[in-house]
């Protein structure tokens, strides 16, 4: 039996339902480790200071981020705090809109959402009513303590929330070569679509 991950209140003008998130992926991945050759044992990883030319241990190590070559600015755990998202279990549904308007490239992982004690009724009436509607949920949330754009859609009478990229981590796709712009005749076009709809 599954077990939900996390807990929150799906929301929308006065309505408030509480929910409860499970993954919907099972990693089957294989992985691996490191083991020495010679005895079979795993081997560790240890951070190495080039500079010094010691080995050092975590607690002796601080966050930077680059500036630029070789140029860091230190960062502290506290002011990383500060800047965190306030966490809350609310997940505010903003705008609901059809399902085509939301290009697939945005979608990044997948949850189901299923009532908690005593939702199952305002449940079952999103859920429906969406499905009826054909309409899906653009809502923001807060997870892992990062401020998370994320989609709500029906699915077989329950929910499904996906968590989205935002606009700016998304590559634009003209920034590739996508090889010659090409004028194909009409006739290359028909054999093309009798093809796909054959398959």
């Amino acid at each position: 039996m599954a077990r939900p991950i996390s807990r929150g209140v799906l929301s929308f003008g006065l309505v408030s339902i509480p929910v409860e998130l499970y993954s919907a992926i099972e990693d089957h991945n294989i992985r691996f480790h490191l083991l020495h050759k010679k005895c079979g044992s795993r081997v560790r990883n240890q951070l190495f200071c080039p500079v010094c030319k010691v080995v050092i241990e975590r607690d002796e190590t601080v966050r930077g981020y680059e500036l630029s070559k070789g140029q860091y600015v230190r960062v502290e755990d506290a002011e990383l705090e500060a800047l965190e998202a306030e966490a809350n279990s609310s997940i505010d549904m903003r705008e609901f809109i059809p399902i085509e308007k939301v290009d697939p490239i945005y979608f990044e992982s997948s949850y189901y959402l299923a009532p908690d004690k005593g939702a199952d009724k305002p449940y079952r009436l999103l859920a429906d009513t969406m499905a009826k509607t054909g309409r899906v949920a653009l809502a923001q949330t807060v997870f892992h303590n990062k401020e998370s754009l994320v989609l709500i859609r029906s699915v077989k009478r329950g929910l499904v929330l996906h968590f989205l990229f935002f606009k700016n981590e998304i590559r634009d796709f003209d920034a590739i070569a996508k090889g010659e712009d090409i004028k194909l005749p009409s006739e290359q076009l028909e054999l093309g679509r009798g093809l796909i709809e054959k398959m």
